[in-house]
């Protein structure tokens, strides 16, 4: 009976999550967890930060826009880069040249993912870089790459294949105990990624799982 209770706890966990594409970039945060499932991740993943401190509000903001645009549509003509943007914080303050105010600027941030594939994370990064120098960007907007990080592809895809592996775990803890009480919490939390090395991630959930012998 309580083998079947099991069963049904991980199944109703499983049904509560639909299949939604999102790419997901892997942490270096250390996993508290011990099941785990390791695989090879689907894109090599920076950040593009877009700046502009253009004087004239109107003008600073078009040009922002025009920039990610520019890159949006680049990575478009291309086969194995995805663009993704992000929220942007635009000012609105003009200043003046003999404004004693610091100059107004406005960001925003453009993921790139380039599909790994069979390719190595140190080429994925130098062709995402020189994907970003190949662009023609207004004078003004000036953008900063973060460092390369690992992504997954749907991580919540991977969640029934988690959850049995969790089961066994259960199921291998009862057997050790002889008879044993299992009380699982967690299961509610996202498919975490962690990223392990330079091609793989491990996806987890943050679950709680105690055994108690009878």
């Amino acid at each position: 009976m309580k083998k079947l209770l099991t069963v049904m706890v991980l199944c109703l966990a499983a049904s509560a999550f639909a299949s939604n594409s999102v790419i997901v970039v892997g942490s270096e945060e250390y996993k508290s967890v011990a099941v785990g499932l390791v695989r090879k991740a689907d894109y090599v993943a920076v950040t593009a930060s877009l700046r502009n401190d253009q004087r004239d509000s109107a003008l600073r903001n078009e040009e922002l826009n025009r920039a990610v645009q520019t890159i949006v549509q680049g990575a478009d003509k291309t086969k194995n880069i995805i663009a993704k943007i992000g929220a942007p914080t635009l000012n609105t303050r003009d200043t003046s040249k003999f404004s004693s105010y610091p100059t107004a600027e406005s960001r925003v941030s453009v993921v790139l993912y380039h599909s790994l594939g069979t390719n190595t994370i140190y080429n994925a990064s130098r062709e995402l870089k020189q994907f970003v120098k190949t662009l023609k960007l207004p004078e003004k907007v000036s953008v900063d790459l973060s460092v390369t990080r690992l992504a997954v592809d749907s991580p919540e895809q991977y969640r029934n294949e988690i959850l049995s592996r969790l089961q066994e775990e259960i199921k291998q803890a009862t057997t050790r105990l002889g008879h044993g009480r299992a009380t699982l919490s967690g299961l509610e939390s996202p498919v975490f990624v962690r990223q392990v090395d330079e091609e793989n991630v491990e996806l987890f959930l943050n679950y709680k799982l105690s055994v108690e012998k009878e």
